[in-house]
């Protein structure tokens, strides 16, 4: 049985399926019963009459649910736009945090409660065509790449601060392990020390276009070293300290959109695209790959880095991994996918923006 709220209204709506019967009821009321064929097509009914309900404003809340289930699942209106999702959490709690591109006019980050209540956070004006494309969260900020360029929002006090300047190259990144940023400041990497507050090192960069429509440029940090990747058939690993500089060949010809170390150090992982949508695993001591899992939409790693989710290409199907291990901890199916959302971790689930519009919580 689901049940679904409207949160204002406080009218509720529920759904329960017995054989192939399925049964209906508002307010908790005499219930209406559908037989269907067969179990597909009461499955398909009841996926439609439940999107119907999210589309008007009724949440879905279980706090039963098992594990790989919603614990809430909710509609996010005013999209206008479905080619980014971004979102991020503290996991320190449940609550989440989206951006809203609406219509190319306003862009709006809201809070999302456990329950599926929002709050407006703030509301950033248009960059014209440009978008914002992820967010990460770090100590009470959000950090955007905002049409190329790093800017922070401060939740205690709704500051705003451009964090690096656009450059020729229209190229962003932006990854955080423990106190460490790096970030794209014009045409320069840079790492930036949150504990001392301080840039401690940066490095000239030119990306080269890949297919002639991408800068090929991503990079992620832990502790002293730095990988990135520049030139789409090589992966750079430096130490910002000695300035001892390894390099890994990668196996594939392929745009390498995200990068993000193990919890210590010694696997990098890759977000391929175009070329070869996977994510790909290299030993950072003997500079091989040692694993890769293909048809990779999206993934997200955890603030901790010592797992990450992994949206399968052709279906809605969501696993969850160990980052020492790779191996698989999980796999359940994400709910409203067409064919593409982001993720991120909270502290019991695993928060779902989709490019339908719903947001969900999945319980890990």
């Amino acid at each position: 049985m689901k049940l679904l709220k409207n949160l204002e209204t406080g009218k509720t709506w529920q759904i329960r399926q017995d054989g192939k019967c399925l049964y209906a009821s508002n307010n908790g009321g005499k219930e209406k019963e559908t037989t269907f064929a067969s179990a597909d097509e009461l499955a398909k009914k009841a996926e439609k009459d439940i999107w119907a309900k999210l589309k008007s404003d009724f949440v879905l809340i279980d706090e039963n649910a098992k594990t790989g289930s919603p614990v809430m699942l909710r509609y996010i209106k005013n999209g206008g736009y479905t080619g980014s999702m971004p979102i991020c959490a503290d996991e320190k709690s449940d609550v989440f945090f989206i951006l809203v591109n609406n219509n190319f006019e306003t862009e709006t980050i809201f809070k999302i409660a456990k329950n599926g209540t929002d709050k407006e956070v703030k509301i950033f004006p248009s960059h014209g065509t440009g978008m914002t494309f992820f967010m990460r969260y770090f100590e009470d900020r959000i950090f955007m790449n905002m049409n190329y360029e790093i800017v922070s929002l401060n939740l205690l006090n709704s500051a705003v601060q451009k964090q690096s300047k656009k450059g020729e190259n229209f190229a962003g990144v932006l990854d955080f392990f423990n106190k460490r940023a790096v970030w794209y400041d014009e045409d320069k990497l840079t790492v930036f020390n949150f504990a001392t507050d301080k840039k401690i090192f940066e490095k000239a960069v030119q990306p080269v276009m890949y297919g002639g429509h991408s800068s090929q440029l991503s990079a992620t940090v832990c502790g002293d070293w730095l990988a990135f990747c520049a030139q789409s058939e090589k992966i750079v690993l430096l130490n910002i300290v000695s300035g001892e500089e390894k390099i890994i060949s990668k196996s594939t010809n392929a745009l390498t959109e995200e990068m993000y170390f193990s919890a210590d150090g010694k696997i990098l992982y890759t977000l391929e695209q175009y070329g070869r949508w996977s994510l790909a695993a290299y030993d950072t001591e003997k500079l091989t790959q040692v694993w890769e899992h293909k048809d990779v939409k999206s993934v997200a790693f955890d603030r901790s880095n010592t797992r990450f989710a992994i949206l399968k290409m052709y279906n809605s199907e969501i696993e969850i991994y160990d980052a020492q291990t790779q191996k698989k901890r999980l796999a359940f199916n994400g709910e409203y996918i067409v064919k593409n959302a982001d993720m991120a971790f909270t502290q019991n689930c695993l928060a779902v923006y989709t490019d339908y519009g719903c947001l969900g919580l999945y319980r890990l």
